[in-house]
């Protein structure tokens, strides 16, 4: 009896030995396994490491394929009501954006982007659409009364033409004083070949309703105003809001640039008196005033200014404050 509950007992044990091999080794194949032949209730079941490969391999197929195969381009082309226009028109439009590879409505860009530009290449108006199914867009400028004539550019594209055909125009050091930033400046020598573009020109509003054969513009100031970067300002308060003449008072100074920030300098007034800025283009002298005209004379980025310090007047009552002391002196005349 007890040898039979021996033999049993081993035969279980082998059993399940042999079960937990088997688990084992189909959990180590799976990654490896057709996925044809892992499937529970018709679902498809695939390991996370699998997946992973899977993945990978696509990934490395799209960029193999937009390696090989050139990339598809998009196209724009516009209908306009007329022309030629007057200040206190409305232009308006028709867009239509097709694929460059087979001429057929764009799949790839559903906003469009039209520009109204000045002849000077300056932004009067951007406009966005959205594209209908059939890839076409409708819109109208209002050209304004402000406006100055000339010939003036219709432009649109979409963000996805903006990835090709994109050059800078050639330019030099000499533009830079008409821009804000060195931003701004890309921007504007920047060129898009592969937009659509229209030169459309724009005249002045006839003043005769029933007459538009007399066409004609005026054309805009070119000259541009230049400002001197290089500019000084120097501002004197005197202590008390007043200079006294034959009286020593403490005058307080600022100097800013043209941009209106404080520089930091050192000057000599017509009396020899040495004076210099002592924090954030602020100092402070001490000065004895005459009836003569005194002047603070700078050096500042290779130029000089001289500035008139506050006429003395010859009657005041002036209040002055040195450390603790205070000192108040008043000048008395008879009449």
């Amino acid at each position: 009896m007890k040898r039979d509950i021996v033999l049993l007992f081993f035969s279980l044990l082998v059993i399940f030995c042999a079960e937990s091999s088997n688990v084992h080794v189909s959990r180590h194949m799976e990654p490896y396994m057709d996925i044809s032949q892992i499937c529970i209730s018709g679902e498809p079941k695939i390991s996370s490491e699998y997946a992973y490969v899977e993945k990978h391999d696509k990934l490395d197929s799209l960029e193999q394929i937009l390696c090989n195969k050139p990339q598809i381009q998009e196209s724009v082309y516009m209908h306009i009501d007329n022309t030629g226009y007057f200040l206190g028109d409305t232009l308006w439009y028709k867009a239509y954006v097709m694929r460059s590879d087979n001429f057929k409505p764009t799949n790839i860009s559903r906003i469009l982007y039209v520009e109204l530009l000045t002849s000077d290449g300056y932004l009067v108006e951007r406009q966005q659409l959205a594209l209908d199914e059939n890839s076409t867009a409708y819109g109208q400028f209002a050209i304004k009364d402000s406006l100055y004539s000339g010939y003036y550019e219709l432009r649109a594209y979409t963000k996805w033409m903006l990835n090709f055909n994109v050059t800078e125009k050639q330019h030099n050091f000499f533009y830079h004083h008409h821009f804000y930033n060195k931003q701004c400046e890309k921007d504007y020598f920047r060129l898009f070949n592969g937009l659509y573009s229209r030169v459309i020109p724009i005249y002045e509003k006839n003043k005769n309703s029933e007459n538009y054969e007399n066409k004609w513009m005026q054309q805009r100031p070119k000259q541009r105003i230049y400002t001197d970067r290089t500019k000084l300002n120097v501002c004197f308060f005197p202590e008390g809001g007043q200079l006294v003449s034959g009286i020593n008072s403490r005058v307080a100074f600022e100097a800013t640039n043209e941009e209106g920030k404080a520089v930091s300098l050192e000057g000599v007034l017509t009396n020899g008196d040495s004076i210099k800025t002592e924090y954030m283009g602020r100092g402070s002298f001490l000065y004895t005033p005459t009836n003569e005209k005194a002047k603070a004379i700078f050096n500042y980025m290779g130029k000089t200014y001289s500035f008139n310090l506050p006429k003395a007047a010859e009657k005041r009552v002036e209040i002055s404050s040195e450390k603790a002391s205070l000192l108040l002196s008043i000048p008395v005349s008879l009449f």
